[in-house]
């Protein structure tokens, strides 16, 4: 099992705030880049115009970060998702996305703070699971977290990419 440092001290973890959105969307730029993800020019303005109304209005979404001189070092995002009820199975899940950490601010605890935060705000919410999606680097935190492999398969459909002119 991986060793990670310990959790970074609950004082520099703190939540979101709309101001933050701008950070929040170059950090998903961080994330998207170390996934080998193209980044349009013009994305990272509708990124931080999204993280800033889901910040405003979004009851159901929440971020937490990690501040570093005048932006930020880290952040992961919360969403509270409602899902009907099945027997067992409550109807509220979370989901945790977004998850980043600045180059040179990696390897002291900082994502793990974060999303522990993430997974405790989503706890305090009601959500009965929580999901997320791991990177091979991230695997060895999300299981030292105590997330564990799903066994629900999931699949995912996207529309078909336009036909060329």
């Amino acid at each position: 099992m991986n060793v990670y440092p310990a959790r970074t001290a609950p004082e520099q973890c703190r939540r979101a705030t709309p101001k933050d959105a701008d950070e929040l969307a170059r950090l998903r730029v961080v994330m998207l880049n170390a996934e080998h993800s193209a980044v349009e020019a013009n994305w990272l303005q509708t990124a931080g115009d999204w993280f800033r109304s889901q910040l405003l209005t979004n009851p159901g979404f929440a971020a937490f970060v990690i501040p570093a001189g005048t932006g930020l070092a880290s952040c992961a995002v919360g969403l509270l998702h409602h899902h009907p009820p099945r027997p067992g199975a409550a109807p509220l899940r979370g989901l945790t996305v977004s998850v980043a950490t600045d180059p040179q601010h990696r390897r002291h605890g900082y994502a793990r703070s974060c999303v522990t935060a993430v997974r405790d705000w989503l706890v305090e919410q009601g959500a009965a699971a929580i999901a997320l999606t791991p990177s091979p680097t991230s695997r060895g935190l999300y299981l030292d977290l105590g997330f564990t492999d799903d066994r629900d398969p999931h699949m995912l459909w996207r529309p078909p990419p336009p036909s060329p002119l």
